[in-house]
């Protein structure tokens, strides 16, 4: 499905996800919200926002301040991690769908993985080649890296993501406010006022690179 034309003639469904952690630790860090949109094209079909239960989560004190953590609303809000893990795995396995998320080769994915650990399945990477990281071509379209016509997407990606250069300034916020995206940038980092953000980035970036 990716590959064979560009991103920005794909008219199927895709989905925008993140997750919030208690710190940044890609093995230990349990994550306490998750939240992803369902789309197609321009469109957002279906917003998803869950807080996820641990009777021993430990955010810490930065993280707590970074992602605006509020305790009464957390405990009110809490479910099994395992009832929001299936409704989100049925999604994220279902080959009709992309999915997207800023920075989510190099964090998300791996929190995802650790959330199945954790609800007692296997690791499963294989939605991996239908993975598209905004900010991999964030990268891509400010260096103007291009992407070789005989080289997958996800292999493609997997190098940028590599790609550090002093001054580059690629995060959620430093895209948003480039491309003009009027939104409250002091809501961000909340899971679902982040995918907000990125679902609009997303499509401004679908005509900045040809991938």
């Amino acid at each position: 499905m990716i590959g064979q034309e560009l991103l920005r003639f794909y008219k199927g469904k895709y989905i925008v996800m993140d997750f919030e952690t208690e710190g940044l630790n890609l093995f230990l860090s349990k994550p306490w919200q998750l939240a992803w949109l369902e789309c197609q094209g321009r469109d957002i079909t279906k917003e998803n926002d869950y807080y996820l239960f641990w009777p021993d989560l430990n955010i810490n004190p930065q993280a707590k301040i970074v992602t605006h953590f509020n305790e009464l609303s957390y405990k009110n809000r809490a479910v099994d991690p395992i009832e929001v893990l299936r409704k989100f795995d049925a999604v994220v396995y279902n080959e009709d769908y992309l999915i997207v998320g800023h920075n989510i080769l190099a964090y998300d994915i791996y929190i995802h993985a650790l959330l199945r650990r954790l609800c007692g399945f296997k690791v499963d990477y294989s939605y991996l080649p239908r993975v598209v990281d905004t900010n991999c071509i964030s990268k891509a379209y400010k260096k103007g890296f291009k992407k070789p016509p005989t080289e997958d997407l996800l292999s493609w990606q997997m190098k940028i993501e590599d790609f550090v250069e002093k001054g580059l300034k690629t995060s959620l916020t430093t895209m948003g406010k480039e491309f003009s995206i009027d939104v409250d940038y002091d809501a961000l980092h909340d899971g679902l006022n982040d995918i907000k953000l990125n679902q609009l980035v997303y499509q401004k970036l679908l005509f900045t690179v040809d991938f």
